[in-house]
């Protein structure tokens, strides 16, 4: 299995009749977290991103809505590979499936945050602060880590899903996803028109 961005794009460049019909990723013009995702992708990635778009056009790329879907169909056989899927999710489906194997590449992975806030007009804000505060306490957090399927973001909450274990695993392949007004560049209608056309004229997803 490919182990980086640059091995992903050989594999299916130099084995497009083997793989084409195979790999599936997320529809961006479907999930906001796909759109999201490929859109990093090009900020992340602005070298290499032309030639993803065109390995994945090349093996005439499935596209879903969801990793659910995704993971189902790869598990059925249907598809051989999936690119961009919700890691948590998948660590939680390949521990009771061996049918499924994750590859977290070692060039870049993406890590994108659930963000938690309180509304201004909130009926009960201050149990919903509670609540903020518990989630994000020690003993939250290992919830989250060992029975939740999400990955804990407290630096003295160990495991395989915590964000300790990922900087263990990764180190400066981390890429977490800024929060932050950066995120707002494809909410333009145009920009977002433009990166949907150039995309789909390359990809020419199915």
């Amino acid at each position: 299995m490919p182990q980086s961005h640059a091995d992903f794009i050989k594999l299916l460049t130099t084995q497009s009749e083997k793989y084409k019909g195979k790999v599936t990723t997320y529809d961006p013009e479907k999930s906001g977290v796909g759109f999201m995702l490929v859109t990093q992708d090009k900020q992340v990635n602005a070298a290499g991103f032309a030639e993803l778009q065109k390995a994945l056009g090349a093996v005439q790329v499935r596209v879903q809505s969801s990793t659910g879907t995704m993971m189902e169909r790869i598990a059925s056989g249907e598809n051989l590979i999936g690119y961009n899927l919700n890691a948590a999710y998948a660590l939680t489906r390949a521990k009771k499936d061996p049918s499924l194997g994750i590859v977290l590449p070692k060039d870049y992975t993406l890590v994108i945050s659930r963000v938690m806030f309180i509304a201004k007009k909130a009926k009960n804000p201050n149990a919903a602060k509670l609540w903020l505060d518990f989630v994000l306490s020690k003993k939250g957090q290992e919830i989250i880590a060992d029975k939740a399927d999400l990955y804990a973001i407290r630096p003295d909450v160990s495991g395989e899903t915590t964000a300790s274990g990922l900087q263990k695993q990764l180190g400066d392949a981390l890429r977490p996803v800024s929060i932050g007004t950066g995120l707002l560049t494809y909410l333009d209608q145009s920009k977002r028109l433009d990166f949907l056309k150039q995309w789909n004229g390359v990809v020419k997803v199915k």
